[in-house]
């Protein structure tokens, strides 16, 4: 399972609950959790998925978002 997903669901919230509050489309979302990495040109990926991360407060995130540049 994509470590954003398990992450949102051990937190218990939806991903409607994520998009409504970080602002963000629920297909960005769904494209972090699926790993799909050519969901948006960049620098937009990068952000999102770093603020994705904040919100879900992930510790190790600048690991994650480097898979993401």
């Amino acid at each position: 399972m994509n470590f954003f997903k398990q992450k949102r669901i051990e937190k218990n919230l939806s991903i409607q609950d994520i998009a409504d509050n970080i602002n963000y489309p629920k297909s960005v979302i769904e494209a972090v959790e699926n790993d799909v990495r050519n969901f948006l040109l960049q620098p937009y990926a990068y952000y999102c998925v770093k603020t994705y991360g904040q919100y879900l407060e992930i510790v190790n995130l600048k690991e994650l978002i480097e898979k993401y540049k």
